[in-house]
């Protein structure tokens, strides 16, 4: 048919989850190459994470500056994809949720996990299942920069998450 697959659809093809185009579109647009470790597994977070249940919730803070400042690119960047869907009829992508924003920028930053769970009231089993999935996506946003030094920070993010009970395996 005479089609060809581009670059950023190469790297979109590296990532998978309800915000896959988000997530490719946020690596070629730039929005993740500045961001330290705590900040870019925050941001990270927002794509994966979805709080239980619909009852109130307290204001969340962001973490630090470096998160705020790529959050809001992000939800930028997600309005306009969400637009796009609508005007195109298109199934749209949730919000994103920053509620566990927090929880992975401490641990990216190294803090103990008694600690994180204390401030957070998360389960335990919760926590590392939502870290998990942080270092999953990381895994794929390295793929998906391939030769650009995001690759390399997103590899070390996914490294230095995998530590305490977040690397045991029932093996």
């Amino acid at each position: 048919t005479g089609l060809t697959v581009t670059e950023p659809g190469r790297r979109l093809a590296r990532v998978y989850g309800v915000h896959d185009l988000l997530a490719a579109e946020a690596v070629r647009s730039g929005i993740l190459d500045d961001c330290p470790p705590g900040a870019l597994a925050a941001v990270l977070s927002s794509l994966v994470y979805e709080a239980r249940g619909g009852g109130h919730r307290e204001p969340i803070r962001l973490p630090d500056r470096a998160t705020e400042r790529a959050m809001e690119e992000m939800r930028r960047l997600w309005r306009e994809i969400r637009l796009t869907e609508r005007d195109h009829r298109l199934e749209q992508q949730p919000p994103l949720d920053i509620g566990f924003t927090r929880a992975a920028h401490a641990w990216a930053e190294g803090e103990d996990l008694g600690e994180i769970l204390e401030e957070t009231d998360l389960a335990a089993g919760d926590f590392v299942r939502w870290i998990r999935q942080i270092i999953d996506v990381a895994g794929q946003i390295a793929d998906a920069s391939r030769g650009r030094p995001l690759a390399g920070r997103a590899r070390d993010l996914a490294r230095s998450m995998r530590r305490g009970v977040v690397d045991f395996t029932d093996e």
